[in-house]
């Protein structure tokens, strides 16, 4: 069995293992798993930019 899938320091479940025996083709199984570690990344830099900009409002004035 393939260990999970692990991201930085946060481990996700391996789509491809759940998949894969419950009869998919290895192909959807792979396409899964590179949508869900789309999404994380897409997930991280869209905090990251909304993060970024509430600490420029608040640590920065009108006189910068």
């Amino acid at each position: 069995m393939d260990p999970p899938g692990i991201i930085g320091t946060t481990s996700t479940p391996d789509a491809m293992t759940g998949f894969i025996p419950g009869g998919a083709s290895v192909t959807q199984a792979v396409r899964l798993q590179m949508i869900l570690m789309f999404l994380i990344f897409s997930i991280v830099v869209l905090s990251s930019i909304v993060v970024a900009g509430f600490a420029l409002m608040t640590l920065t004035d009108e006189d910068h």
